[in-house]
């Protein structure tokens, strides 16, 4: 992933407008929260369940929060952005931490805005910036904090000490121009002007809305790997992928970035096959191996919050 700011993340405060509607909003709404859907293992939400109001059900206000949101981080990130989502307003509890992590994509430029709070002891943002150094950033209520979410490692380790904690998440994605509207391409995937500009290599594949999406693991079918369009690229090693069938609505781009079998077991929780690794003594060394980007397997679960495989990792 490309990074597009000096260290990743900034501070400033809501504009006062847009931060008096979304409070308004909330202490019209917030007794009426609903449970947060399970989604991943990110949040503890079996120790305390996220609640939820849907920002999503005013329209205007929903709006709003991107139109406003989005020439800030236009300016921050120095080039143009597309919509992606608006979620929340979140709602953590007693005893919730938020797992560090970076977002999926096309989750690239995004913002949180604390909308309240009631809390016995400040509760962190903790960041690692481009300079590897990690930041704890503190909210109070109307405070906004920029971050590149796909290429900025964020969390909340540290359990929450109070009653709630209320936030809204922004997110959005570089549509390929500059902010005077200068088309920018991809210098490292020349000729392929599809391929995003954030994008700098590992193996990757169009979902069924066009987005973007990172693969872990080659697909062996080879009748299907001759439908799917890979683009040759040189990687780190000097390895290149090869070139299929370009008529397919499907695109993967494949380029090696040194992440081994334990980090694609690590990341699904395949703790059985992390086991045969550490048995084989010519792959043990494989659960140490960092990769491009300085990731071990150990960081791909803890990412993905599966336990049972973080113990495993920090035992071996």
């Amino acid at each position: 992933m490309k990074n597009f700011t000096a260290n990743g993340f900034h501070k400033m405060k809501v504009p006062p407008k847009l931060y008096e509607r979304i409070l308004h909003y909330w202490n019209k709404n917030r007794a009426n929260m609903t449970p947060e859907p399970d989604s991943d293992a990110l949040i503890n939400f079996w120790v305390n369940k996220p609640q939820m109001v849907d920002v999503g059900d005013n329209e205007d206000l929903h709006e709003s929060i991107f139109d406003v949101t989005q020439p800030i981080l236009e300016e921050w990130m120095g080039l143009e952005l597309e919509h992606y989502s608006v979620y929340g307003i979140r709602v953590y509890g007693e005893g919730n931490i938020l797992i560090p992590h970076v977002d999926d994509l096309p989750r690239v430029a995004s913002a949180i805005i604390n909308v309240d709070q009631d809390v016995d002891e400040d509760w962190p943002l903790e960041v690692i910036g481009h300079d590897g150094i990690a930041y704890n950033i503190t909210m109070q209520p109307g405070d906004l904090v920029l971050y590149e979410s796909h290429s900025t490692y964020h969390g909340r380790p540290f359990e929450l000490k109070g009653r709630y904690y209320a936030n809204i998440f922004v997110h959005f994605y570089p549509n390929g121009y500059a902010l005077d509207g200068t088309p920018i391409h991809n210098d490292i995937f020349e000729g392929h002007d599809d391929v995003p500009i954030y994008i700098t290599g590992g193996k990757w594949k169009v979902d069924d809305e066009g987005m973007w999406e990172m693969r872990f693991r080659k697909d062996e079918d080879e009748e299907t790997k001759k439908q799917q369009v890979i683009y040759t690229n040189e990687g780190a090693d000097g390895e290149t992928s090869e070139t299929y069938d370009e008529e397919d609505e499907e695109v993967e781009l494949d380029m090696d970035n040194s992440q081994t079998e334990a980090h694609h077991h690590a990341f699904k929780g395949d703790i059985d096959a992390l086991y045969e690794i550490a048995s084989n003594e010519s792959k043990r060394h494989m659960l140490l191996l960092p990769d491009a980007n300085g990731w071990q397997p150990l960081h791909e679960a803890v990412r993905m919050g599966h336990e049972n495989v973080v113990n495993f990792l920090l035992e071996h």
